[in-house]
């Protein structure tokens, strides 16, 4: 995975909140080593129809070759992301 793939994977998730929506990235930490690299985030989504949610991620990404090979997310509240990023159905 390069920085491509990584950019395409934010545009997606852009698209699942909508041109109004807002996607709000806070860095709090960065720790790397020659393999390895985490990042502890906090995230704050807001979709066009209103909905919004937050989330702590701490994302651990494998270097290999100077680029990132593998990455895990581990999410604080992934229900809460389901819930944001779900479809609305109206009940008759």
């Amino acid at each position: 995975m390069g920085r491509d793939a990584i950019r395409e994977w934010g545009r997606k998730f852009g698209e699942l909140l909508g041109e109004e929506g807002s996607l709000t990235r806070t860095l709090h930490d960065v720790v790397a080593g020659d393999d390895h690299i985490i990042q502890l985030l906090s995230i704050e989504a807001k979709r066009a129809d209103g909905r919004s949610a937050r989330w702590n991620v701490a994302c651990v990404m494998h270097v290999r070759d100077g680029k990132i090979s593998e990455a895990w997310l581990n999410i604080d509240d992934p229900y809460a992301v389901d819930e944001l990023l779900a479809e609305r159905t109206s009940r008759t």
